[in-house]
């Protein structure tokens, strides 16, 4: 009810929006130079017929905002001095066009025509950030049809750290919009979580990970425009890129193509570190659909509807472990022979090997089989059950069909076949627009995506389906009140709902069939329920487990209303308004639904993980989680005023001033909880500081103070030196929103769900599969207990929202019509950032057993507040994260014309950081500081400091014999090339080492120590993919043993002295290219053929080294981070 009514309130507010502001303005004088007042300026739109008027006010300014993007052609008029008209002015998107008209004396009736181009500088704002028109858009090659590529073309954008390394492409999981997945942009050193995307001025993103949730098929998209850095106070919500996709709109002609794109893995490049005789990963996929636009009603009412298919199969030869035939009938006599693939180096392998079972006086088994008696019947009736099973025999676990093959290449890798993946995707969108007069128009628009996407693995028990929906809808209304005051709204909603289940989650079973008993012991022991039956994750050391793939269910709404208003007076265009989003994320789902067993060879007397599943032995348990629901709630809103004011003819100057304000992140059924330090809540108990989990199950409580201080004040200044020249300078302050995400896992807290983990004796085990929980509790793993902490200096619960300033200064200069060179420095610094601190309750490196070092070893339920319950890790969010920015930029641009246009974008920056974003490491560093009493000994380059980047885009249409008749024509004529070249430094790595050798426990971000004397350079002379950087400068931190009076030995204890990002991974240069020929069907009418490589010149692009000191590959690059070439073929129509 709260919601309904916040949501039916937003037309009542004066209010914000992130509105398309597309201009024309100037100055109207004689031809002294004195200012004309009361000169009538018009602005017809060509496509449509719509037209504006205005006058110049006393100061001789004029103004047209809130205009459509597109072709316009601009009238000047005044008593005494001939007309000027101004023609072939294109709009882009959010553009400040500058037309200042000096009229010449004479009669009204005499007309000066001049044909013009929309001006190149942007001499308006001190805003960075581009705009990539239709042509470039529907026209450069683009990986994966994915418009978030077009973002990294610009200075200091690229993609963030979790999708860098993917040119855009991503997997294939990209296309159903998981979070994260499509668009990850950042922008000068800001995280990608900090971007806010808008269509149509209306909010695209979700609140959970700042992810668009679904890719606008490309020929729909009519203009994006991206601001980088230092945007106006109308922005809010985030710090990050402020991205604004134009959805087509129609004119006053029916224009529309039709188009498919097809790849095949026959004409792709094998891959690098593919053997020669391995077959190439399947790939097939097909891209259709078209777009059509055109009249309603001509000059009132336009249409525009867009549809785009996918059809992708994909397969990956795989092979892998698993038991063999005669083990799964308890034959193990071949680990015991010598001479096999078994058979180990040591000479006492054969009595090592030997199974005798459970028990003091248990001798091995005759020949090493297992008798059926002693088959436990739950193993029995996994390897056999009939129902919901993927195999013809039965059972959950795969079987194997290469057993002679891998004993005869001494290899345990006996199960061979393919991983599928299979996607289907649908997306439908439609916009209108209508004009009921000069003053009053309304558009709308509404897209619809639906996919399924089925994940098919060599193994078959994990293969999972899901279906994904996202949509989103728009409508806004623009009122002319008077020639100098106009409102603005607009309202829509942004949703998507993923439901995925795997073939034994959910089943026409239960777990009790199985003669399994899985209970969620943090929710009262119970028993599972019927969303939640299946088979539980069961892992066999050494081979493939059973199980079966996750299920979830998730819900995201972002519903947002907006209003603005301008209003011109004199030198003073103001702007004012204010906006109202409501975040609403429901769903059901955890890490482990089913619980855990496993099972290893660790087992006295039991040397074999599946020898101790046939006994039933597992060496642990994990209780199971369940499926908790969650109902996550958060309001936001933002007010704003800023005025442009022209202060001479030359200078602008841009003052604004913003206040957001984030609400709590709640949850309306009361289903999150945390664990409390705030005073008041945290207890003593036996002299013991003791932490609260509260609040009380099923109270709706803010979990933490809001911040209602948040006042940015932003400033720009735009010099204008001539018509050619201007200097732009700029600084302001922003704030951005919590991801919701960080409190969305907060429903795992007891009652609702938590994991208790269950530790089997090794020597004499109590724990068996029927009854896996009769070990001893432990509470180390992080899904035993995941929690959230806030503490501030007065202990209490405080979460302060990201606080970013940036700072830029830019200067641009034009040459002749349609060139531009700009060069920029931009920098920025931000404290208060998220970040995850899993391994909070680690203790400091030491003997003794971890949990009895831990900071905190017990807690209390606020339930039971004198009850001590034992305590392991705690995963506690927090906003202490800082960073800074410093970088030069630099872009050289040239606008369409004689069939030529190109843009080329310079970046040299320097990013450091202490702390981590989550999913920041893209797998080249840490998640969390190794130390979490000393975060600030993790201070270095942040995980997203890419030193150097160029990128160079263009579109050239032959011009040889183009429009030429004839078979020379049809040959010769009607030919383009465009490419992306890029050229990117790599990222920072991270050393890290295996194992938990500094005895802290699970959850360790632990990293060696440098040697003595070493030195490590960012760039290594020696490198190569076998050793990427001096793997010899690394030693372990760690215990070295004991002496005979076990003590640790002096100087082996600590955390490791090795540095964040000591060294670059491999960078990037790739060329993607297209050839087009285009043949004329009729006057308006043709043909499109396309070619497209990606990664033209097939230049491997490695991915990052092994960072893990203890791996076996330590050191080396194993893979590519971005494909050897792909080609891509497509056939459009075109009218």
């Amino acid at each position: 009810m709260k919601f309904r009514f916040a949501i039916a309130a937003v037309s009542a507010l004066a209010a914000f929006a992130q509105t398309d502001s597309t201009q024309i303005l100037g100055l109207v004088t004689d031809p002294t130079g004195a200012v004309i007042s009361g000169a009538t300026v018009t602005a017809k739109r060509v496509a449509t017929g719509d037209v504006r008027s205005t006058t110049s006010n006393e100061t001789g300014n004029y103004i047209f905002p809130l205009l459509n993007i597109g072709e316009y052609e601009v009238t000047v008029t005044a008593p005494g001095f001939k007309s000027e008209v101004r023609t072939g002015i294109v709009l882009q998107l959010q553009q400040k066009a500058r037309l200042d008209f000096a009229l010449q004396v004479g009669q009204q009736v005499e007309r000066v025509e001049v044909a013009a181009n929309a001006p190149l500088l942007r001499t308006e704002d001190a805003t960075l950030g581009s705009v990539v028109e239709n042509k470039r858009i529907v026209e450069l090659p683009l990986n994966g049809r994915n418009f978030a590529q077009l973002a990294t073309l610009m200075p200091g954008v690229n993609f963030g750290a979790s999708r860098m390394g993917l040119n855009g492409q991503g997997t294939i999981a990209s296309v159903l919009a998981m979070p994260g997945q499509i668009a990850g942009i950042s922008a000068n050193g800001q995280r990608d979580a900090n971007q806010n995307i808008t269509l149509d001025g209306v909010v695209a993103v979700d609140s959970h990970h700042s992810a668009m949730l679904f890719s606008p098929s490309i020929e729909a998209i009519e203009e994006f425009k991206i601001q980088s850095a230092v945007y106006s106070a109308e922005y809010g919500m985030n710090s990050g890129a402020q991205a604004n996709l134009a959805i087509k709109s129609g004119t006053n002609n029916f224009h529309g193509t039709g188009f498919e794109f097809v790849r095949n893995d026959a004409f792709d490049a094998r891959g690098f570190f593919l053997s020669p005789t391995a077959r190439k990963n399947k790939l097939r996929r097909n891209q259709f659909g078209g777009v059509l636009s055109g009249p309603i009603v001509k000059d009132k009412t336009f249409f525009t509807a867009n549809y785009e298919g996918r059809r992708e199969r994909r397969g990956s030869p795989s092979r892998t472990a698993v038991p063999t035939l005669a083990m799964r009938g308890g034959d193990f006599s071949e680990i015991i022979q010598q001479g096999n693939r078994w058979y180990p180096a040591d000479a006492n392998a054969p009595v090592n090997r030997a199974i005798r079972g459970i028990g003091a006086n248990a001798v091995p088994f005759p020949n090493n089989v297992i008798p059926r008696s002693l088959i436990s019947p739950v193993s029995n009736n996994l390897l056999t059950f009939k129902k919901s099973s993927p195999f013809p025999d039965g059972g959950f676990l795969p079987y194997p069909n290469e057993d002679e093959t891998a004993r005869a290449n001494r290899s345990t890798l006996n199960l061979a076949g393919i991983n599928n993946q299979v996607l289907d995707s649908d997306q439908y969108l439609t916009r209108g627009d209508h004009r009921f007069s000069e003053n009053d128009r309304v558009f709308g628009h509404y897209v619809l995506v639906d996919s399924t996407f089925i994940d098919d693995p060599l193994t078959r028990v994990f293969k999972t389906s899901t279906d994904y929906r996202a949509q989103h809808f728009a409508v806004g209304y623009s009122k002319i009140l008077t020639p100098s005051l106009l409102n603005d709204f607009r309202f829509g909603m942004n949703r998507m709902r993923v439901v995925q289940g795997g073939i034994q989650t959910n089943t026409d079973f239960t777990h009790r069939d199985l003669g399994l008993d899985l209970r969620v012991v943090a929710d009262g022991n119970r028993t599972l329920r019927p969303l939640e039956e299946g088979v539980p994750s069961i892992s066999l050391a050494g081979y493939t487990g059973l199980g079966s793939g996750n299920a979830q269910i998730n819900k995201k709404i972002v519903w947002e209303g907006s209003d603005n208003v301008l209003w011109t007076r004199g030198k003073h265009n103001f702007k004012f308004g204010g906006l109202y989003r409501a975040n609403i994320v429901d769903f059901a789902g955890s890490n482990l639904p089913r619980g855990q067993l496993s099972f290893t060879a660790d087992i006295v007397g039991i040397p074999d993980s599946m020898a101790a599943f046939l006994l039933g032995i597992p060496l642990s348990a994990n209780s199971a989680e369940g499926m908790p629901a969650g109902f996550i709630r958060q309001t936001k809103m933002g007010f704003y005023w800023l005025d442009d004011f022209k202060a001479t003819s030359k200078l602008t100057i841009n003052f604004g001033l913003r206040w957001d304000y984030f609400g709590p992140v709640e949850d309306a059924q009361g289903k999150i909880r945390t664990l409390s330090f705030e005073q008041g809540k945290i207890q003593t108990i036996n002299g013991v500081l003791t932490p609260m989990l509260t609040p009380n199950p099923n109270v709706r409580e803010a979990l933490y103070e809001t911040n209602k201080k948040q006042i940015m004040p932003r400033l720009g200044i735009a010099y204008r030196f001539n018509d050619k020249m201007v200097l732009r300078m700029g600084a302001g302050n922003f704030y951005n929103a919590q991801q919701t995400n960080n409190f969305s896992i907060l429903n795992l807290n007891p009652p609702f769900s938590g994991s208790a983990v269950f530790q089997n004796d090794r020597n004499a085990p109590t724990a068996t599969i029927t009854d896996p929980f009769r070990g001893s509790p432990v509470t180390g793993s992080p899904a035993a207990l995941l929690m959230l902490g806030f503490l501030d200096e007065r202990g209490r619960s405080r979460y302060r929202n990201n606080d970013i300033w940036q700072w830029s200064t830019e200067i641009e200069r034009s040459f002749g019509r349609d060139y531009v060179v700009g060069i920029a420095y931009v920098g920025s610094a931000a404290s208060n950032l998220e970040n995850s601190v899993q391994n909070f309750n680690n203790p400091d490196p030491g003997p003794g057993a971890v949990q009895g070092r831990r900071p905190f070893q017990t807690y209390v339920d606020s339930r039971e507040p004198n009850r001590p319950l034992p305590l392991g890790t705690i995963r506690r969010n927090e906003s202490w994260t800082s960073t800074n920015y410093n970088g030069l930029q630099g872009r050289f641009e040239k606008r369409l014309s004689a069939g030529l246009t190109f843009n080329t974008a310079f970046t040299y920056s320097r990013a450091h950081a202490i702390g981590y974003g989550a999913n920041e490491g893209a797998g080249f560093g840490p998640n969390y500081p190794q130390n979490p009493r000393n975060r600030e000994a993790d201070y270095g380059r942040s995980n997203i400091d890419q030193r150097l980047r160029l990128v160079f885009s263009n579109l050239y249409e032959i011009p040889f014999l183009r429009g030429a008749k004839g078979a020379k024509g049809l040959i010769l004529g009607g030919w383009s090339l465009n490419s992306i070249v890029t050229f990117q430094s790599g990222l920072p790595v991270t050393v890290a080492q295996t194992g938990d050798s500094q005895n802290t426990g699970p959850a360790s971000a632990q990293r060696p120590h440098v040697v003595a004397g070493a030195k490590v350079p960012r760039v290594w002379s020696q490198r190569s993919i076998t050793r990427w950087f001096d793997t010899s400068a690394f030693v372990r931190s760690k215990f070295e043993g004991s002496t005979a009076d076990g003590l640790f030995l002096p100087g082996t204890l600590g955390y490791g002295n090795s540095g964040v990002g000591l060294f670059d991974s491999p960078g990037q240069k790739t060329w993607d290219f297209a050839l087009f020929k285009e043949f004329r069907v009729k006057e308006g009418h043709r043909i499109q053929f396309r070619w497209e490589a990606f990664n033209f010149t097939n230049t491997p692009q490695f991915g990052g080294p092994d960072r893990t000191l203890g791996s076996a590959t330590f050191g080396q690059i194993t893979g590519t981070q971005v494909n050897n070439r792909e080609m891509q073929f497509g056939l459009k129509y075109l009218f």
